[in-house]
C-alpha cells in the first residue's frame, strides 16, 4: 500500500502538476519505469484525484475483456473467468488500491496471447513482433514483466532448437520490445548514467547517494528470496496462495484451487498445456527473482484462466455436486472479498473516497499522517 499510494499515485499527481515527467522520485524504486504512473496522471489531469484513482478499474476490465477472448480459444466459457476474476479478493483489493501491478498484469496477458497466437499461426508475421511490442510495454510498466519476458523466452528457445517448425525470429522484433521501454531507460541514462537504476549497478556503477547495499536491501524488499532458498517455499507458497499474508492482504480465490480435479481435461488440449507450461516457468522465475505475490499478478491471471477452462469442464457434466461445489466457492470468495474490508488492508472504503488512504498507513506502519504527508 505504501506502493499505491505514496508512489503510484503522487507520483501521477505530480507529474499532472509540473506537467513533465521527474527525474527524480522521492524514492528510489520511484525511478523504475512508470508507464502506468502517465495513464493515472493522465486521468488526473482530467478529472483531479478521484477520476484517476477510478481509473485503475480499466486495466481490469481491459483483463476480462481479455480472459473472455483467451477462454474463447480454449472452447470455454468466458463468462466464467470473468466471474473467478471478479470474485478474487486479490485481484479486488489490487485495483482497488490501484498498485500499478494491474497494467503489468493486463499486458504481460496481452502479450502471452499474441505469443500464443504466433504459436498456432507461425506464417502470420504480425503476431511474434506485437507479442514483442506488449512484453516491452509491460517492462515499462514494472521490471518484474522480467518473469513474463523470460517465460515467453524460454519456450521460444525450446522451440527453437527442439520443434521441427520452430518460429522465425527476426533481429528487428528486438525494437518492438525495445520501442515502448526506451523513453525510460534514456531518461535513467540522462540523470544516473544508469539506464536500469536502480538496479544493475554492478554493471553501470552507482550515483550519489547510492550503493550496491542499498539495491540488496531493495531487492529483499520487493521480494528476492534469502538464503535459505528453497526451504523456504513450502512458506510462500501457503502464504501466498492460501493465506492474506501476501503483498496484498487479500486472499485468492478458492475457486483457483477448488477447480483442480478437472485440470487434467484442460492440459489434454494445447491451450491447456501452453498456458500450464508458462505459468509453471513463471512462477519458478517469480520464486527466485521476485516473490512478493503482488508481482506474480500476470501469472495469476493465467491460473484464473487455467480455472476457468477447468470448471467449464466441470460444468459440462451437468452434475448437481458439481454446480454446489462451485457455488460454495463463490459464496466463500465473496466473503474474503468483503473481510477484506475488515482487516487493515480495507481497500475499498479508500478506492470509493470513504477513507483517506493515509489513515490506512498509519494503521499499517504505525506512523503518523504526517510522516507520509
Amino acid at each position: 500500500v505504501w506502493d499505491a499510494i505514496l508512489d503510484h499515485f503522487r507520483f501521477a499527481r505530480e507529474v499532472s502538476r509540473l506537467h513533465q515527467i521527474l527525474f527524480h522520485w522521492t524514492n528510489h524504486t520511484g525511478d523504475m519505469p512508470k508507464a502506468s504512473e502517465l495513464v493515472l496522471a493522465g486521468f488526473w489531469n482530467l478529472g483531479g484525484e478521484n477520476l484517476s484513482k477510478l481509473s485503475s478499474a480499466l486495466p481490469a476490465l481491459l483483463t476480462v475483456w481479455l480472459l473472455f477472448i483467451f477462454a474463447q480459444e480454449g472452447k470455454g466459457n468466458g463468462k466464467i473467468s470473468g466471474w473467478i476474476f471478479w470474485t478474487c479478493p486479490f485481484f479486488l483489493a489490487l485495483y482497488s488500491w490501484g498498485y500499478a501491478e494491474g497494467f503489468l498484469a493486463f499486458f504481460e496477458v496481452l502479450a502471452v496471447f499474441c505469443f500464443w497466437k504466433a504459436l498456432l499461426e507461425p506464417k502470420n508475421g504480425v503476431w511474434l513482433p506485437v507479442t514483442f511490442f506488449f512484453l516491452g510495454t509491460a517492462f515499462a510498466v514494472k521490471y518484474t514483466a522480467i518473469l513474463a519476458i523470460g517465460s515467453v523466452g524460454f519456450i521460444i528457445i525450446y522451440g527453437k532448437f527442439l520443434r521441427k517448425k520452430p518460429l522465425k525470429l527476426n533481429p528487428s522484433y528486438f525494437l518492438f520490445f525495445i520501442l515502448p521501454v526506451f523513453p525510460w531507460l534514456f531518461k535513467n541514462w540522462l540523470a544516473f548514467d544508469n539506464p536500469f537504476y536502480p538496479l544493475m549497478t554492478f554493471v553501470f556503477g552507482t550515483g550519489v547517494g547510492y550503493s550496491p547495499e542499498m539495491e540488496k536491501g531493495l531487492l529483499i524488499d520487493t521480494g528476492l528470496p534469502l538464503t535459505s532458498g528453497l526451504l523456504r517455499l513450502p512458506q510462500i507458497l501457503w502464504n501466498s496462495f492460501f493465506t492474506t499474508s501476501n503483498a496484498v492482504n487479500a486472499a485468492l480465490t478458492p475457486l483457483v484451487v477448488m477447480g483442480l480435479p478437472w485440470i487434467w481435461g484442460v492440459f489434454k488440449k494445447r491451450l491447456g498445456s501452453f498456458l500450464f507450461a508458462f505459468s509453471a516457468l513463471f512462477f519458478t522465475y517469480w520464486f527466485f527473482v521476485s516473490s512478493s505475490f503482488r508481482h506474480a499478478s500476470g501469472g495469476v491471471v493465467v491460473l484464473v484462466l487455467l480455472a476457468a477452462l477447468a470448471w467449464a469442464e466441470a460444468l459440462k457434466e451437468k452434475k448437481s455436486g458439481v454446480k454446489i461445489l462451485f457455488a460454495a466457492g463463490t459464496v466463500i470468495s465473496l466473503w474474503l472479498c468483503f473481510s477484506a474490508q475488515l482487516t487493515t488492508t480495507a481497500p475499498y472504503a479508500s478506492a470509493l473516497g470513504l477513507e483517506d488512504p493515509l489513515l490506512r498507513l498509519k494503521r499499517h506502519y504505525t506512523y503518523s499522517t504526517d510522516t507520509y504527508a
